[in-house]
């Protein structure tokens, strides 16, 4: 399969190096028009290579490697309030959409379905009154509580790419906030690229609206459920039946903040219910409104479990908690930059396991192997700096050399290794502007 990175890596530094890009994600038309030691794509450039230590330090390296006249932080700080965060979502939306058209072997499940997983998880905040006031605050122990966002991402689990990501306030529940993101993608194109989409759900997402909505507009979905979801679940649970058939029908609810709302339409929906019994002895009921098997639904569902991990690389190897700014626009240029070199990365390690897999098939070895993600990550970072400041005179060279390398970064996947799944206490952060590391 020929790699396709060095391509999609071109396409996205003209795009921030363009006169009409910057036109449409300046604040005003007056910003970038003199020439600064820090530009437009200087910002870019910087902020998608992931400011994680110490600020100062960070636009030495820059600077330093630019082979130009160093800036202060008090001036990054103040070019940054003249950039708008969506900059990152449409060049985030654009390398998706050239990926998808220039990828001959995508992934499908059963070479038929584009499975999208929707998931969402609380992100640590810097402390500052604005972004506080404007996202809300997690209780803890302290009575005053810490700065929480919810992030919601949808993501294509067989070709690892964020279609899309956002920030949004703890009082949006995820339902709500997906339905936004929804609506953002049905206008993006990203869709139309794929056939046969397949949802996949947790527990947090089903309701009628949602399963109507994605049956109108043609798409498949998975969604597990609890027993006492509806009337119509707690009996087919009751039953001890393997599998049947459920009717939901529209109701009139209520929000978390006291508005009423009706339905979008009066009509009932059938949709398939199917039992399963885990390991841990745990019921599991599945919505769905394909025809997969029961052992299919099972093994479908199962592989939602990527998204988890795709949030274990945002917060662990990309550092998504460690912002840069306390301001929200700040903190939103941050996020979505982050997204975006997830999916920069995410090729290119994906190259590497390509490689790796069919030198693999050459061996006989006990084990199969794959990528070390964190380890990459921490190797392609640097690399694509210098890219992106046109240090290197021959990119295509460069990421070959890069792939090379990170076919060398592997770890053995052990079968049937599991690990006890324990949830966190939000009682400290992680990060701390104040006391970050200079190294």
């Amino acid at each position: 399969m020929k790699p396709i990175s060095a391509t999609l890596f071109h396409r996205l530094k003209s795009k921030m190096e363009s006169e009409t890009f910057k036109s449409l994600y300046r604040k005003r038309h007056s910003d970038f028009v003199r020439k600064r030691v820090l530009g437009f794509s200087d910002l870019l450039f910087l902020q998608l290579h992931r400011m994680s230590k110490s600020l100062s330090i960070e636009l030495v390296k820059f600077f330093k490697l630019a082979q130009r006249p160093f800036c202060s932080k008090q001036a990054f700080s103040k070019a940054r309030k003249k950039l708008k965060h969506e900059a990152f979502m449409e060049l985030n939306r654009g390398y998706v959409l050239d990926y998808y058209g220039l990828q001959e072997n995508l992934k499908k499940y059963l070479g038929t379905y584009s499975l999208v997983a929707v998931d969402g998880s609380l992100v640590q905040l810097p402390e500052s009154e604005g972004v506080a006031s404007f996202f809300g605050r997690w209780g803890n122990q302290t009575g005053q509580g810490m700065s929480m966002g919810r992030s919601s991402v949808v993501y294509d689990l067989l070709n690892g790419l964020n279609w899309s990501g956002g920030l949004f306030p703890l009082s949006q529940g995820e339902t709500t906030v997906f339905a936004l993101q929804y609506d953002w993608l049905k206008g993006t194109g990203i869709m139309d690229v794929r056939e046969y989409l397949l949802f996949l759900f947790d527990r947090g997402y089903p309701g009628f609206d949602l399963f109507n909505n994605l049956e109108k507009d043609g798409h498949c979905f998975v969604a597990r459920c609890r027993a006492s979801f509806s009337r119509e679940t707690r009996l087919f649970a009751e039953s001890g039946k393997q599998e049947g058939a459920v009717t939901l029908y529209p109701t009139d609810y209520t929000t978390k903040k006291g508005e009423k709302r009706k339905s979008s339409t009066t009509q009932p929906i059938q949709l398939r219910i199917v039992h399963i019994l885990l390991p841990s002895g745990q019921d599991e009921y599945l919505l769905t409104n394909t025809s997969l098997t029961r052992e299919q639904l099972y093994e479908v569902y199962g592989l939602r479990w990527g998204v988890e991990t795709y949030y274990g690389f945002l917060k662990e190897g990309l550092e998504l908690e460690n912002f840069s700014a306390k301001t929200v626009e700040g903190v939103l240029q941050d996020y979505h930059a982050a997204l975006l070199l997830g999916n920069v990365a995410s090729v290119l390690i994906d190259e590497a396991q390509q490689q790796l897999d069919e030198e693999q098939a050459k061996k006989d070895n006990k084990h199969q192997y794959k990528v070390n993600k964190n380890v990459a990550l921490g190797l392609i970072r640097a690399p694509l700096m210098e890219l992106l400041l046109g240090r290197i005179q021959n990119p295509e060279t460069e990421l070959e050399a890069l792939r090379q390398i990170l076919v060398k970064q592997k770890v053995a996947v052990v079968p049937n290794r599991k690990f006890p799944r324990h949830k966190q206490k939000r009682s400290r952060r992680k990060f701390h502007r104040n006391k970050i590391s200079p190294l």
